[in-house]
Parts: structure tokens; sequence; C-alpha cells
């Protein structure tokens, strides 16, 4: 996992160069359904919130090699670029 500025457009970014990346908790546990009856409102959690719109999972396994990984973080680097 990263975190990542402008990470929705990073994500757009990489699964258009044909990497797989998934965001798998864009609404923080506080805020979703299951939370509501903690009370809880935006803000309360100001942590887990940026890191909700801020983290993405870059694919890991064991059929990586190490020129998929540079091939990861060359697009990383030319995103931002």
């Amino acid at each position: 996992m990263i975190r990542a500025e402008r990470r929705d457009e990073l994500k757009a970014w990489m699964l258009d160069h044909g990497v797989d990346v998934k965001v798998h908790y864009p609404v923080p546990l506080h805020l979703q359904t299951v939370g509501r009856s903690l009370g809880y409102k935006p803000g309360d959690c100001p942590v887990a919130e940026r890191q909700a719109n801020e983290v993405m999972t870059l694919p890991m396994n064991e059929y990586l090699n190490e020129s998929d990984m540079d091939y990861m973080s060359e697009q990383i680097h030319g995103f931002y670029a």
C-alpha cells in the first residue's frame, strides 16, 4: 500500500498503463453504515479520513518480478513528473 496525493488521478493513470491498483477502503470505517451507530461524524477521525482519500494498493504477489516492480515505479514517477 502507498499513500498518494491525487490518489484517484494516479489510480486512473496506473489502470490506463496496465497496473491493476485497488482502493480497498474509500470510506473510513467510522463513516460507513456499520459505524453510524457510534455517532462519529466527518472530521472526528481526521487521520482515518485523510488515509481513506490517499491510500491505494499496488499489485503484490509471488508472480511479480523485478521488471514488473520497476514498471510500477516508473509509472508512478511518470504521473508526478
